[in-house]
């Protein structure tokens, strides 16, 4: 048997009128996956396991608002509240070179250019003009500003990312 590699697209955090749309937290600022007739997976809740297909899809500030197609009316919305949406990765587009999937760089260990370890990449922070990285080591939490000039480069194999870190840190 192959284990399936499921990615969590976001949580349903509410209702939206009486037809049967969901609000849904995104995890990422994306909406590759909303897109119409895409299947996703289902965890949490009362029906995890189920799969949904994506009618549409509108934005609304930083979630989404969805209208799945096997749900028609308020009360069957209301049973999704609290699960989260999944996708598989295989469904992900791939990505351009450089350019990384969050979940992919969470876990990573990052050192620094001399090669001294500053920690486990744990969190990402969406900021107005980068993500910062959130490395957590033994002595401290450590923010790193998602830029060119400071991230040398990223090991995906090697599960590692190479810094120059600002002055300071």
């Amino acid at each position: 048997m192959v284990a399936v590699h499921l990615i969590e697209l976001g949580k349903i955090v509410g209702v939206h009128g009486v037809a049967g749309m969901v609000k849904v937290k995104m995890f990422s600022a994306s909406m590759w996956a909303f897109e119409p007739e895409t299947v996703l997976n289902l965890a949490g809740g009362r029906l995890a396991g189920q799969t949904f297909e994506v009618e549409y899809a509108q934005p609304y500030r930083r979630s989404v608002r969805l209208k799945l197609k096997e749900v028609n009316d308020r009360n069957r919305a209301e049973v999704l509240v609290g699960a989260t949406l999944m996708a598989r990765r295989e469904q992900l587009p791939p990505t351009a070179e450089d350019e990384y999937y969050w979940f992919d760089l969470i876990g990573l260990q990052v050192v620094d250019d001399g090669g001294r370890s500053l920690g486990v990449l744990e969190e990402i922070i969406t900021t107005g003009a980068n993500d910062v990285y959130v490395v957590r080591g033994e002595a401290a939490e450590i923010l790193i500003p998602a830029i060119g000039s400071v991230v040398i480069g990223v090991d995906l194999q090697a599960k590692l990312m190479r810094v120059d870190p600002p002055k300071g840190l």
